[in-house]
């Protein structure tokens, strides 16, 4: 399976100011400890 990997820390924009349909697609598929 293909994955891709997206650092949101390289993204000069702070997670929480995103608007939560924006926050939800980014989290989606993310991977939890």
């Amino acid at each position: 399976m293909s994955r891709i990997v997206v650092d949101i820390e390289t993204v000069g924009k702070d997670f929480e100011s995103l608007d939560k349909t924006t926050q939800e697609y980014l989290l989606r598929y993310a991977e939890t400890e």
